[in-house]
Parts: C-alpha cells; sequence; structure tokens
C-alpha cells in the first residue's frame, strides 16, 4: 500500500513519496502522482470569508482521506494538495470527492480538478509534480482531471521552446508578418491589408498566431 495520509508539508510529501515510489514500482499496479485544487477557491474566500474558506480546506482533506484511504497526500498551500495513489482508482476517487464537495454549503458548488502522471522510473517526484500541474492547467472543461500524456508532453515542450527562442526568433528574422488583403465587395478592388504574425521556426517549422501568441501573453513577454 501506498501509506495513509499525513498532515505534512510539501517538503516531507517529496521526501517520503520519493522513498515509496522505490518500493512500489514492481507491484503490478500503475502508480500515479496527482496535483489536485479546489476551482474557484478565491471566490469561496471572497463571499464566505476566510473562516469559511479555512473550513472548507479541512472539509477537502477529511473527503481525501476517506476517499484515497491508505494513500499519501498532503496539503501544498491555498487549496492545493498532492497524491500519491494508483491509476485504476483515479476516475471512482474523483467522483466520489466532487460528489461529496458538491454538498458543502447550499448555492456555493465546489469542485475537484486534478492532474495526474503516471510514475516511469527515473524521473523525480518534484518533476512529477511539475507535470501533474501541466495536466491540471490543461483540463478541459467538461472533465473534472487529466492524465499527462504524450500530447501535453509535447505541448510543454513547445511552450518552453516558445519563450526560450522568442528573442532570437525577432533578431534572426523567424517572426514574419504575412498580410491578407481586405476585399471591398462593392467593386472587388483591395482596400486594406490585414497584417498576420507567423513564426518559421527551424525546429517546427511554420507556426500560426495561436501556437504562439497565447504563450507569449501568459509569461508576460
Amino acid at each position: 500500500a501506498i501509506t495513509p495520509f499525513m498532515p505534512c508539508s510539501m517538503t516531507f510529501f517529496i521526501a517520503r513519496g520519493t522513498s515509496l515510489l522505490q518500493h512500489v514500482a514492481d507491484i503490478g499496479r500503475r502508480t500515479v502522482v496527482g496535483y489536485l485544487n479546489i476551482e474557484r477557491f478565491h471566490a469561496v474566500n471572497d463571499e464566505l470569508g476566510y473562516v469559511r474558506g479555512d473550513e472548507l480546506i479541512r472539509h477537502v482533506a477529511d473527503v481525501l482521506k476517506e476517499v484515497f484511504p491508505q494513500r499519501h497526500l498532503t496539503y501544498i498551500t491555498g487549496a492545493q494538495f498532492g497524491i500519491l495513489c494508483y491509476l485504476d482508482e483515479v476516475d471512482e476517487a474523483m467522483r466520489q470527492v466532487n460528489a461529496r464537495l458538491a454538498q458543502w454549503e447550499p448555492g456555493h458548488p465546489v469542485r475537484a480538478l486534478a492532474g495526474f502522471v503516471e510514475y516511469p522510473e527515473g524521473d523525480t517526484l518534484m518533476s512529477l509534480m511539475d507535470d501533474a500541474r501541466h495536466a491540471y492547467a490543461s483540463i478541459e472543461q467538461d472533465k473534472s482531471y487529466r492524465i499527462y500524456d504524450e500530447r501535453l508532453d509535447e505541448e510543454r515542450r513547445m511552450r518552453q521552446h516558445i519563450v526560450s527562442s522568442f528573442g532570437r526568433a525577432l533578431s534572426e528574422g523567424w517572426a514574419k508578418v504575412y498580410y491578407q488583403p481586405i476585399v471591398r465587395a462593392s467593386d472587388g478592388k483591395v482596400c486594406a491589408l490585414e497584417a498576420l504574425s507567423r513564426w518559421d521556426d527551424p525546429t517546427y517549422g511554420l507556426l500560426p498566431p495561436f501556437r504562439f501568441i497565447g504563450v507569449l501573453e501568459d509569461e508576460g513577454i
């Protein structure tokens, strides 16, 4: 088993979890590391006050202990929790967590969202937590969790490439402007041009705006 819940720090979660992963890798069940957060937790504090917000955190901890019995869990900060469990129990566990949280406060729906990443040999628990956070940030609107996969891994590499290469893209002319004509319907003549940005990357080829502009905005670049 992956040890019972302990109300501990992230440092202890990493240390104890690293030791546990070395012992559960060969038991036949696929082990995952999870990052769980409460959606719109700031709204609970704003609308109900910090006392009720603290009560919600304790309630979430109690629910996680019940739904993930004999699993390694920790409270991180804010409304964030770390989980070490098995892949085959994630779907039902997340359903139960959200069913119980939905009953917490009438008129104030609470929902837990989580990202999970499967443990492979060689990765550190800290890097797995980063991947789990990335999966969490990529959850589809109608889902409550997401498992880190190859597509997310590629998206992450692309994001890192865009951020680290932006200065070079400007200085070496990878960022280009293309012009799209705007045609006047009354006479069929070009009356204006729309400037469109493209990134002609030597590794990934021609990148359309949706691949890089949002990343640059998120990073404040």
